[in-house]
């Protein structure tokens, strides 16, 4: 059950302090993307693993979300590795929240700098890599085109599948490209 919430109108003080008229503050304060001339951002932050299993559902049925912040600090005490920022499972874990927030056409309020880092390192090995090979090539990009098509239908669980395979479809390509017995799988 939603709890009740009694609104009162007296904007004159909120008017003042946002220095509009009253007029003017009726027009802006309202939550944007819902409104689109609205200059009330609505951030939640997701720092456990039950804010992860339950951001789906809160951006699904919850209007009004304009961004979500990952509390990167407070995730990886409780998933025992405080502050291990590049620990597999913390990334995972922020991976998993992007994917539903881009599902959902959400602002991603917060990135580490390890998680841009490697993003960076993975995107420059796979361009110098994988991307010289056309089997391999063909593969990345319908791999790249079956996230974005999750994405696009707000489907994160098949986001994040697909994410996955072709987490998984470069791994295992690179280690053989490591190796120089190179024959992508496609």
């Amino acid at each position: 059950m939603s709890p009740r919430i009694t609104v009162f109108d007296g904007p004159a003080i909120a008017a003042r302090y946002w220095g509009v008229t009253q007029q003017e503050y009726y027009e802006r304060a309202d939550v944007w993307p819902l409104a689109p001339q609205g200059e009330i951002l609505v951030v939640i932050q997701i720092e456990d693993t039950v804010g992860i299993k339950n951001l789906p559902d809160m951006l699904k049925n919850v209007p009004g979300i304009g961004a979500v912040l990952i509390g990167e600090g407070d995730l990886s005490q409780e998933l025992g590795f405080p502050r291990q920022y590049e620990h597999k499972a913390v990334l995972e874990a922020m991976a998993e929240i992007v994917a539903a927030e881009a599902s959902h056409n959400v602002i991603v309020g917060h990135l580490t700098a390890s998680l841009l880092r490697l993003m960076r390192d993975n995107l420059r090995r796979n361009l110098s890599e994988l991307m010289q090979v056309p089997a391999a090539r063909d593969a990345l990009l319908e791999q790249h085109r079956a996230v974005w098509r999750a994405i696009e239908q707000g489907d994160a669980d098949q986001a994040l599948a697909a994410a996955a395979n072709h987490i998984g479809y470069v791994r295992q390509n690179l280690t053989r490209i490591l190796r120089s017995d190179f024959r992508p799988i496609t």
